[in-house]
Order: structure tokens, then sequence, then C-alpha cells
């Protein structure tokens, strides 16, 4: 059974929690306190900093339209997986791409990412010991020409381990036009 607790955040505040699944298993004892719950909006401005920063440099560097002609607003995800047990169909999220311009991840740790090889039937895991991952979103990839690419990504919970983490998902505001191919191609994408 696929159990995921999602806690959503943007610079607007806390806006949603969902569960899917079976609660009890949601993450391991004592995961969340109020403590925690008190640095997340400092977090959070953090990410999205380095988030912003990354997005300009790399628009910059490819000679992209920059942020403040297409804008971009941003939203934190806690994301907490449930330790497998020995026997379990595997829990987490399926295969997907992300459809923002970029995702930056912070891991707890847990290994559980795992990114489509060059064969689609494999999967390369990304050891969980980098705290933090980045993912090029499609937006980004139509705006680039596919000089980027967004990579077919999946999270997994590992047996006996609950794995927790932080996406900072920087979506556009407006959605680029495609670059190259001589036509002219939009991104028509339900968030």
């Amino acid at each position: 059974r696929n159990v995921v607790k999602s806690t959503l955040a943007s610079s607007t505040g806390w806006v949603k929690t969902r569960m899917v699944g079976d609660e009890e298993r949601a993450g391991p004892p004592g995961w969340w306190d109020s403590d925690a719950a008190a640095h997340l909006p400092v977090f959070y401005a953090a990410l999205d900093g380095v988030a912003q920063a990354l997005l300009r440099a790399v628009c910059g560097a490819l000679g992209l339209p920059g942020l403040e002609e297409l804008g971009s607003s941003s939203n934190l995800r806690m994301m907490t997986y449930p330790a497998a047990r020995d026997g379990d169909a595997p829990s987490g999220l399926e295969d997907h791409t992300d459809k923002d311009w970029l995702t930056v991840l912070v891991q707890d740790g847990t290994p559980g990412l795992e990114v489509e090889g060059r064969n689609a039937a494999e999967w390369v895991p990304i050891a969980g010991d980098i705290p933090v991952v980045v993912n090029v979103g499609d937006a980004l990839q139509a705006l680039s020409g596919g000089v980027l690419k967004s990579k077919v990504h999946r999270a997994v919970a590992p047996v006996g381990r609950a794995r927790i983490s932080f996406p900072l998902f920087v979506e556009p505001q407006t959605w680029p036009e495609a670059r190259g191919g001589g036509a002219t191609k939009y991104i028509v994408q339900e968030l």
C-alpha cells in the first residue's frame, strides 16, 4: 500500500496536509514536534533563496529570459515515506518528472531517490547521504530547448527504515515558450 504524507508550504504559509494510505505507518514515532514546525518558515525562506539564485545563474549562463520576465513561485513539501516491511510491495512515489522550473530536494540521509537510467527498465539510486539534490523540471527543459533535461525519477521507502524529504518546487507563473525546432510550442500542463 502506498503511504505518503505530504505537507505543503508556500510564501503565504502552511496550506494543507494530506495523507495517503495507512496513517499509523506515516513516519517514525516522534518525527514531528512543535520545535521543528517553528523552524520550517526559516528553512523555507533559506531554501527558496538558494533555488532562486540557482535558477537566475542557470538562466544567465544559457542566455535565457530572467525570472523577472517569466516570474516564479515556490512551495515546500515535507514528504514522509514509512519503512517498508519485508515482503511488502514497494511504497513511495511512482516514476514521474517534475513539471516546474526546478526542484531542490533536501534528503534526511535515507536512500530511496532513484533516477531512470539510459535504459527505461534501469533505476539508478541516488545516495541518501547526498543532502541536496537538484532536479531540472519540464518547464526549464522547454525553455532551454532541451539543453537541460527533466529526468524521470521516483522515491521508494527502504525496508526497515522510514524516509523524510523536503522538496522545494520552483514553478513558473507564466509557462515558457519552448525554444528550437522552428515551431513555437507551449507547455500545457495542469499543476
